[in-house]
């Protein structure tokens, strides 16, 4: 949340529109008009769950993958 924020507030743009975050039971994203998207990486496991080639992203970013969780290690594969 607070790295969206940080982006958000660099790029100029309102937190939840361009971009956003979406953690645990919270997502401040809007569907069509984020284009970048901050999450946690137990939530982005969620989300390959349901898509397994999370094919709604074009790019994903991977922060803090040396530290090699059990999430880390299933997204990546």
């Amino acid at each position: 949340m607070f790295v969206a924020k940080r982006v958000a507030d660099e790029l100029d743009v309102q937190l939840g529109r361009q971009v956003g975050y979406s953690i645990c039971f919270e997502d401040m994203t809007e569907p069509g008009i984020t284009f970048l998207k901050d999450v946690t990486d137990g939530r982005l496991l969620s989300e390959a769950m349901n898509d397994p080639t999370l094919e709604c992203y074009s790019t994903i970013i991977l922060d803090e993958v040396h530290e090699r969780t059990l999430v880390t290690i299933k997204v990546k594969a």
